[in-house]
């Protein structure tokens, strides 16, 4: 950990970026993953925080960014892969 005076060491990088975003109290926490609902204002920092938040607090909102491009259609989804299929047929 680069934080001066902790003595904290990961064998994996994701492990240490998570404890320098989490582990500190008064150090400034980062907060990179902010939520994608129009006029919500929360960040996290961490993507499984974001992740219960959206499910939790905007249970309704369904993520599908993949959307469709043939004239009149208005299917999309939450993975690319599926809006390929979806293209072929």
């Amino acid at each position: 950990c680069s934080v001066p005076g902790c003595t904290k060491a990961y064998t994996q990088l994701h492990n240490l970026k998570s404890h320098e975003r989490t582990g500190h109290t008064p150090v400034i926490k980062l907060k990179p993953f902010h939520c994608i609902i129009e006029g919500c204002a929360k960040a996290f920092s961490q993507r499984k925080s974001l992740a219960l938040h959206i499910k939790t607090a905007h249970a309704d909102f369904k993520f599908k960014p993949f959307k469709c491009s043939q004239g009149g259609c208005q299917k999309s989804y939450t993975q690319l892969h599926n809006l390929r299929t979806h293209e072929k047929t």
